[in-house]
Parts: structure tokens; sequence; C-alpha cells
């Protein structure tokens, strides 16, 4: 008698594969983001501040 009241089991979920297209360096690069009330280029971005993190590191102002 217990048996029958046992919950039944679920059916396992099917989960479909979904074609997410994933960013790369270029497709992020070319991103136009707002900085300082300015429109930049995400890549122009990346490299400004690496140039002035690597002066800030060689003793720069």
């Amino acid at each position: 008698m217990r048996e029958d009241r046992a919950p039944k089991p679920r059916p396992p979920r099917m989960l479909t594969p979904v074609h997410t297209p994933i960013a790369d360096a270029f497709d992020l690069a070319d991103r136009i983001i707002t900085v300082d009330g300015e429109d930049v280029r995400l890549g122009d971005y990346w490299h400004i501040a690496r140039i002035e993190a690597a002066f800030s590191r060689r003793g720069g102002e």
C-alpha cells in the first residue's frame, strides 16, 4: 500500500542546444562605449588604458 503513495518519478528534462554567438576580441574591440560623455571604440580605450598603466608603472606622472 505504501508503494502506491510514493511520488511518481519525473521524466528527465530535455535540454535543447541553442546557438549562442560567441564574441571574439575583434567583435569586442569594435563596440562603442561612452566614457566621460564621449563615444569611444572599446579597442581604442583598452589601448590607451594599457599605455597609461605602463607609463605609471615606469614612474610617470
